[in-house]
């Protein structure tokens, strides 16, 4: 007699922010341009869904656009709910961002009632913390965007033990960081620039300020964005500041990107405070040069993407009680 499959893992997507349509283009699978839906709900449902596949589970998923406060009204529905990323900070002020506010109580309240897990990334972390007691605040070190190398605490090093590759990299864009982990939680990876790159409380929070679910398509059209908005202010205030911020984006942007051989910087020599369409086309055709075989192919940068994704998978199967196969 044969056994019966795991019942599903239930999985409620508690969307922070609506994909750019340039990133939805190319929210396929590993490098490739195939899209998986016009939601970043539905590139999570893939990415969670590939991660269950490999660990012999299965995966269902619902999604809510937090950023309009739109919340599951009962979480004890799913086994977890994962808060996506956000161009948004926890520390925005302002009528349009109240839903912030809302979603930091909402999760709070979860965590405090044991209704659910909770799993966040990037923004998604910064919110988790906030709603446990921690602190978010700008990173005096800057952004930190691109391919990201990662090291395991001793409490991570417990965690995940064997499961974990010898070297870590995952991705990352993100310029505010928790400056502390909340009161009973543990600290399980840190980088160079960020101390607090992930954390777990037993089976009820697991949360990362990387982005597991992104490819190197996407991370390059969310800078590209992230550049024309941010440079295009620093033209109109007639500052050089906000342009020095995005030579900085672009020359961490380059270095985790693959290249043949070796890195040219030339193409941030522009003395200009304007990062105009056309400037970030030349950037990106540059980058997009050295996309094949690159450093990955060597072996130089390993990409831990799909290992941490079916970390999250292991976490919501843990919360859920269904046993791996």
């Amino acid at each position: 007699m044969t056994s019966s499959p795991p019942r599903p893992l239930r999985v409620a997507v508690l969307v922070c922010d609506p994909l750019n349509t340039s990133v939805i283009a190319v929210s396929g699978t590993s490098d490739s341009s195939a899209s998986v839906g016009p939601s970043h709900a539905a590139l999570f449902t893939h990415r969670l869904s590939a991660a269950a596949a490999r660990l012999g589970a299965a995966v269902v998923t619902a999604g809510y656009d937090a950023y309009v406060g739109d919340l599951p009204p009962d979480p004890a529905a799913f086994d977890i709910l994962l808060l996506t990323g956000s161009i948004h900070g926890v520390n925005d002020a302002g009528p349009e961002v109240e839903w912030i506010r809302r979603l930091v109580a909402y999760i709070a309240d979860v965590v405090r009632t044991d209704k659910a897990a909770v799993v966040g990334m990037c923004f998604g972390l910064q919110v988790i913390a906030a709603a446990l007691g921690g602190s978010v605040a700008e990173n005096p070190k800057g952004w930190e965007v691109g391919y990201t190398s990662m090291s395991l605490t001793e409490s991570g090093q417990r965690y995940f033990g064997s499961r974990a590759p010898a070297a870590i990299g995952l991705l990352s864009i993100h310029q505010d960081e928790a400056t502390a982990v909340p009161p009973g939680v543990d600290l399980l990876m840190s980088s160079d620039k960020c101390a607090v790159q992930a954390f777990v409380k037993e089976n009820s929070v697991f949360a990362m300020q990387s982005h597991p679910e992104f490819n190197r398509g996407i991370v390059r059209e969310l800078v590209r964005y992230v550049h024309l908005q941010a440079c295009e202010l620093g033209g109109a205030q007639g500052t050089g500041g906000q342009s020095g911020s995005c030579t900085d984006l672009c020359t961490n942007y380059l270095h985790f990107l693959p290249m043949p051989s070796t890195r040219d910087h030339s193409i941030f020599t522009h003395e200009t405070h304007q990062f105009t369409p056309a400037f970030a086309d030349e950037v990106i055709g540059k980058l997009d040069g050295g996309d094949a075989p690159g450093d990955y192919a060597a072996g130089t940068h390993p990409l831990s993407s799909d290992w941490m994704m079916d970390e999250v998978v292991r976490f919501v199967a843990g919360r859920a009680g269904v046993a791996l196969p």
